[in-house]
């Protein structure tokens, strides 16, 4: 099941990122992005364009919400 048509340049960004190696959290990011891809049935790729999706919209709301106040 292909959820998003994925981007050559995305993956390769995505593989740097997974290649880094001496920082646990991206590690630690890394490996849940991996179990729940598996999870859902979706690819690597795919549950990682999600999840920063899903950071880009939750600081856009925030910055919205900043305004307002």
């Amino acid at each position: 099941m292909t959820i998003v048509k994925l981007d050559e340049k995305f993956c390769n960004m995505v593989d740097e990122l997974c290649e880094i190696k001496g920082d646990e959290e991206l590690q630690r990011g890394i490996s849940w992005i991996d179990e729940q891809s598996r999870k859902r049935g979706i690819s690597f790729y795919e549950m990682f364009f999600l999840v920063l999706q899903r950071h880009l919209v939750d600081e856009k709301a925030k910055e919205w919400v900043k305004s307002k106040q």
